[in-house]
């Protein structure tokens, strides 16, 4: 069990989830993050997702935008 708690706590996942202000349920449909309980918007499938469950199956959060929310939080802390 402290290897899962150890492996989450790791992953890059709270770096793609914005505030919390939606109030669609997982996979209802979205048109940004901010429509979704989760925070995360399906970025290919346009519907609400838990952000580990977008980044595998989604392509990530952030439907709507011109890329993934953690390719362009990627490419701002290369830049950085």
């Amino acid at each position: 069990m402290a290897n899962v708690a150890l492996l989450a706590s790791s992953a890059a996942i709270p770096a793609t989830v914005e505030a919390r202000s939606g109030t669609q349920f997982i996979t209802g449909p979205c048109s940004s993050d901010a429509d979704c309980a989760s925070g995360c918007c399906g970025f290919k499938t346009g519907k609400c997702a838990g952000p580990f469950v977008a980044l595998i199956a989604d392509g990530g959060c952030g439907h709507g935008l011109a890329k993934p929310k953690h390719e362009i939080r990627a490419e701002q802390a290369a830049a950085a």
